[in-house]
């Protein structure tokens, strides 16, 4: 592709869309999210990041696929969807290293910063709605069957890329541009040498800071409560986000990404089907929030 064209274009060649991604997957694997994300949000563009080129390649594919099959009002199913792009690519065997750090993960160490029970934090998000009154965010898209969405939607909104995203993320996403953030099922890194790498660090929260809107959202799910409490402890600290306020039930009503975060990758299917650390998927949603000047600083840029 021509190095003339913008960092989007190269990114979603052949989108309909003439802007960059709203929506960002972290790490989209298989692009089950990626492509769920498309469907229910019709007006957004929805980009899935991945670092291994095989499976970077087979979601290209896949949403290749879509693509025509819509355009040629083809039948959408998993038999036609694996006869047209043949067997997915072999994940990498961790189970060996996973088998290492066992002891370590069921004796507790490496927890993260400020660690919480779950009904703590319930009971600290509802008295920060009590206090702030902040409304809940309510999709305006109107809800279709899975089959449905499929069957008409076009794809043109759905794109992935092979990057390392904690190297390059900046050199591809504009400032203050993005509305969401997907890290679903991160790889824990259960040895402490190791924790360095974990997607969720200082560091890297000021790099999703900068890419964000004022408001946008970023979310997690994973199945280790381990990693769960770490990425938790860093975005509760963290001075450019807050957690969005309401009861569980209240933010997955309302927000329909978190049924979508558990619903829609390979990783929250083997949770449910296998349960490796057990069947429970541990989530949160965090809202970028506007530090004194930040928005009107970006406004004048």
């Amino acid at each position: 592709m021509s190095d003339d064209l913008a960092p989007h274009e190269k990114l979603l060649p052949y989108t309909r869309s003439i802007r960059g991604p709203d929506f960002l997957d972290v790490g989209c694997g298989f692009g089950g999210l990626t492509i769920a994300l498309a469907e229910a949000f019709p007006t957004k563009v929805a980009l899935g990041l991945e670092i291994r080129e095989q499976v970077t390649e087979y979601v290209g594919r896949k949403i290749v696929y879509l693509r025509h099959a819509h355009a040629n009002g083809s039948e959408v199913s998993a038999e036609a969807e694996r006869a047209a792009l043949g067997e997915k690519p072999q994940e990498e065997e961790e189970a060996g290293e996973a088998k290492e750090c066992q002891e370590e993960y069921n004796d507790g160490n490496g927890k993260g910063p400020e660690e919480k029970t779950m009904a703590e934090r319930e009971q600290d998000v509802a008295q920060r709605k009590e206090n702030e009154g902040s409304p809940l965010e309510k999709d305006e898209e109107t809800e279709l069957s899975s089959e449905q969405k499929t069957q008409q939607h076009h794809f043109h909104n759905a794109g992935v890329f092979r990057t390392n995203v904690m190297k390059t993320l900046n050199n591809y996403i504009s400032d203050h541009s993005l509305e969401k953030m997907f890290f679903c099922f991160p790889d824990p890194n259960f040895k402490k040498k190791t924790w360095k790498r974990r997607i969720i660090n200082d560091e890297y929260l000021k790099m999703y800071a900068r890419a964000l809107k004022i408001g946008g959202r970023l979310y997690t799910v994973t199945d280790v409560l381990d990693l769960h409490n770490w990425m938790y402890g860093f975005l509760s600290k963290s001075a450019q986000f807050k957690e969005v306020a309401g009861t569980r039930e209240e933010i997955e009503k309302n927000d329909k990404c978190v049924r979508l975060i558990k619903t829609t990758t390979e990783e929250g299917s083997k949770v449910t089907r296998l349960g490796r650390f057990g069947h429970a998927m541990h989530w949160a949603v965090f809202e970028r929030v506007d530090r004194e000047g930040e928005a009107a600083a970006a406004a004048t840029e």
